[in-house]
């Protein structure tokens, strides 16, 4: 995995400090091309986020990473957010409804939810879509989910009440 971690977690003077956590995961791409190519890093200077981008998105090892993280670095354990891309995008969407107690919010970018529009596994690894169950209301969790798709996805990402997850909610192009 890759990180950026701002310079001021390093001064003495903020030994007490607990920095918010974005972990980013990728698509197609790989971690080293999140951190160094997508402008990150350069948002998490300015607002002085930690960055943490997995070269694997497996519920289990993110798990793994994270606790390793704790350990390095100062994480507010408050503030540990997921967003991600294609694939990435769809594990933080399974991320947030998996481990509401653990992320504070969550930004799919170009995915499916995945409610009965998949049914197996998607991609190389064994994640398996959405079974459901709505966790952050199970546990009185709030968890804020922003779903972002561009015009070129052509709406074919469904909206969801989550009191109601068996219904979408279709947007259309007026109603945005």
């Amino acid at each position: 995995w890759n990180s950026f971690v701002p310079v001021s977690a390093f001064d003495p003077v903020n030994k007490e400090r607990k920095y918010p956590v974005v972990i980013m995961l990728h698509g197609g791409f790989n971690p080293i091309s999140i951190i160094d190519g997508w402008g990150i890093p350069q948002e998490a200077a300015k607002r002085e986020w930690i960055v943490i981008a997995p070269s694997i998105e497996l519920d289990d090892v993110l798990d793994e990473i994270l606790e390793e993280a704790k350990n390095l670095y100062p994480i507010d354990e408050r503030r540990i957010y997921v967003a991600g891309f294609s694939y990435g995008g769809f594990m933080s969407n399974f991320l947030g409804n998996k481990r509401p107690d653990v992320y504070a919010a969550v930004a799919p970018c170009g995915a499916p939810i995945s409610n009965g529009y998949v049914d197996k596994a998607i991609g190389p690894e064994p994640q398996t879509p959405f079974d459901g169950v709505p966790r952050a209301i199970e546990m009185d969790t709030y968890m804020p989910v922003i779903n972002i798709a561009g015009n070129l996805d052509g709406f074919r990402f469904p909206i969801y009440n989550i009191r109601n997850m068996g219904s979408p909610v279709r947007v259309t192009a007026e109603q945005v």
